[in-house]
């Protein structure tokens, strides 16, 4: 069976982050049983993410078109998808799927959308109308909608998503992957960091959505209390720049750090104390099932999907998003509390072992790749 996976992408090379990290998951946990990958987007954004998977990759523009309308583009990816004639063309996200799905139905191949988060939730009042419209046009293409947590299908329902084309399968993940005793006393070196150091982290590409200045704001009070404290802020994206004014006028310099990318997040994980998540808007984030699956301790903000896998005072903190100073006084708490820490630690990874496994992921994903092909 032949699947192209389709994005959209952003500004820059490596800031897939979770639809790279899923796309990555499927292709390598369907590569033996007589599936075969493509992988295509809009930017080149997509590329490394086809590169690690080893399957073709096509990019439709190069960054300095990207204004053009995307609309324009439909024909050169109907040649794409006319020249590889893919069985199922799986899509990721209103934007890709309404692209992809009016080239797809001219030559009636069949779109699987997954959802990974909805506009529902955008704060930006034109750009919320104008993603929903996306969203309904695209999913009215597609024969099967994945939704990645039942925060998002019960968004979709909202933007008259026709119930009955969706599908919740939550992501997994492989938490054997994720060891808990790595030495990572070389990394504490790099980053500037003493023994004696707290640290509490965060992972996610660097855009609004993400919340990170609430973490900045948040810190500041932080060390008013625990000056032993450091914060780590991995990941890339356009707001780097303003988020690191951010932290030197609030004379944060030496108390948090920007990694920028990088590709040993599983030592980086095994360095913190504590995991933050303080986004404003999510479907089923990786980097929270990644270090659930590291058994760190959370805090994490009550949107999207985040609360059907945090159980609050259970597997870790919930607090409101956009409140700073509950996000100070959480981490406080654990830091001061590390017996309840450890708690929350290991009632999460046992959670995500049990309710989240990426084989139960991968099975569910290949059922309905069969069951389209099989209509």
């Amino acid at each position: 069976m032949k699947v192209m996976h389709f994005t959209r992408g952003y500004s820059g090379l490596r800031q897939m982050g979770g639809v790279g990290k899923y796309i990555e998951m499927i292709v390598t946990g369907l590569h033996t049983e007589n599936f075969e990958f493509y992988g295509a987007s809009w930017l080149k954004i997509g590329k490394p993410i086809a590169e690690s998977c080893n399957i073709n990759f096509y990019c439709l523009t190069e960054e300095r078109y990207r204004k053009i309308p995307a609309a324009l583009w439909i024909p050169k990816l109907l040649r794409l998808l006319q020249n590889l004639r893919p069985d199922i063309l799986h899509t990721h996200g209103g934007w890709a799927t309404y692209i992809g799905g009016c080239a797809a139905r001219l030559i009636r191949i069949p779109v699987v959308a997954t959802f990974h988060n909805t506009a529902l939730s955008y704060d930006d009042a034109l750009l919320r109308q104008k993603d929903i419209l996306l969203d309904r046009l695209g999913a009215c293409f597609a024969k099967r909608v994945i939704a990645v947590s039942n925060a998002v299908r019960k968004d979709m329902i909202a933007m008259k998503i026709p119930d009955y084309k969706i599908q919740v399968i939550h992501n997994g993940i492989n938490v054997n992957n994720f060891a808990s005793n790595i030495d990572c006393s070389m990394k504490r070196i790099e980053l500037g960091l003493q023994d004696s150091d707290f640290i509490i982290g965060t992972v996610g590409n660097l855009l609004h959505a993400k919340g990170h200045e609430y973490l900045i704001y948040a810190a500041k009070h932080v060390i008013s209390v625990m000056p032993n404290a450091k914060f780590l802020i991995i990941g890339e994206g356009g707001l780097r720049q303003s988020l690191e004014s951010l932290r030197d006028n609030l004379g944060l310099t030496n108390y948090v750090v920007f990694t920028g990318m990088r590709s040993d997040i599983h030592e980086l994980l095994n360095l913190m104390n504590i995991f933050v998540l303080p986004s404003v808007r999510e479907g089923l984030p990786f980097a929270l099932l990644e270090a659930m699956a590291s058994r760190k301790p959370i805090i994490a903000s009550r949107v999207g999907g985040i609360p059907e896998i945090i159980i609050d005072n259970q597997t870790g903190l919930l607090v409101n998003p956009r409140d700073p100073i509950a996000l100070a006084q959480s981490i406080i708490r654990l830091l001061k509390d590390p017996s309840l820490a450890i708690n929350f630690a290991d009632n999460a990874y046992r959670w995500v072992s049990i309710n989240l496994s990426i084989k139960s992921m991968i099975k569910k994903i290949k059922e309905v790749y069969t069951k389209i092909i099989n209509r």
